[in-house]
């Protein structure tokens, strides 16, 4: 199974994941912030990271070992902290709202108040989707 596929069967397909994500995943640089809203992301819908760091390394393969230091530090530092509050907002695809990523001590699922609306989902919406569409034929391709 492809990446992509291992994460999908996780939070659902493309389509209906917010188009801010798929940006982010597929055509943006990896910068600090495009990678600290991917890991949220994953990480707060509970990916595995070695499942997280496969799929976004397959959706936007540049400065792979760049993206494993970054992601990993990120998983760690939400992972080990007990007591922190408010540490990153991410979509929780199981509640269809904005969340807060909250140390283990803490409530897990508390949604950002006020609500933060998410209102475009899927690749149509990212204003481009050939652009995704062409990366994710390309990805199960080589499955």
């Amino acid at each position: 199974m492809d990446p992509l596929a291992v994460v999908e069967a996780q939070l659902g397909i493309v389509d209906i994941l917010p188009s801010y994500v798929l940006r982010n995943t597929f055509l943006w640089q990896p910068n600090s912030r495009v990678m600290k809203k991917v890991a949220a992301f994953m990480y707060g819908n509970s990916v595995r990271l070695s499942d997280a760091l496969a799929c976004y390394n397959a959706c936007n393969g540049r400065h792979q070992s760049r993206v494993e230091t970054v992601l990993k530090a990120l998983y760690n530092a939400w992972d080990s902290n007990e007591t922190g509050r408010h540490m990153e907002q991410y979509y929780i695809v199981s509640m269809k709202c904005q969340a807060w990523i909250n140390g283990k001590a803490r409530e897990q699922y508390e949604a950002v108040n006020p609500v933060v609306s998410v209102s475009e989902f899927g690749p149509p919406r990212t204003r481009y989707p050939r652009q995704i569409a062409n990366m994710i034929e390309s990805i199960r391709s080589v499955d």
